[in-house]
């Protein structure tokens, strides 16, 4: 989210911020992040081509006897926009209510997993146009971005005129 947010000059040195600095793409390269990201690169692609029982089965592969270290990797050639099916299209799922003690709430999980984060940050995600979540994505796709975030964090809200 903060690589959005930095300043020009920086993105033109080809900088990156992480951990609470300005890098090199090479000292990112030389981070435990890069190596666990790297690690796991094969993942969902290997799922998207493979299916559940072939990619799981390519995954385990890759990640107990290579360590995640295959000398490829994976492409995945259809991009995720065009996997998004109409929602007059799909089945609607209805997911039975949390009971709080198997299955719980979404912020409930949320705060289970000690995610924590400071209240008021600035949004890192910029629309070009606002107005798409609402007027097109919502009609086409029942506003797909409301299933982004396991916390609910986006949400379409109703107001009290049916709006």
């Amino acid at each position: 989210g903060r690589a959005a947010d930095q300043p020009r000059a920086e993105l033109l040195l080809g900088r990156l911020y992480y951990e609470g600095k300005w890098v090199t793409p090479d000292a990112f390269k030389a981070s435990w992040l890069h190596a666990e990201l790297f690690a796991s690169r094969n993942f969902g692609v290997a799922i998207h081509k493979y299916g559940a029982i072939k990619g799981g089965a390519f995954n385990f592969i890759d990640q107990n006897i290579f360590g995640g270290k295959l000398p490829f990797t994976l492409h995945d050639t259809t991009p995720d926009y065009a996997c998004l099916k109409l929602a007059a299209d799909s089945k609607k799922i209805d997911y039975p209510k949390p009971d709080g003690k198997l299955s719980f709430d979404k912020l409930s999980s949320v705060f289970l997993s000690s995610t924590n984060h400071e209240e008021e940050q600035p949004c890192h995600l910029k629309l070009t146009d606002p107005s798409i979540p609402i007027s097109k994505n919502l009609p086409l796709y029942d506003e797909p971005a409301q299933r982004y975030c396991p916390a609910g964090v986006y949400e379409v809200i109703t107001k009290e005129d049916g709006e």
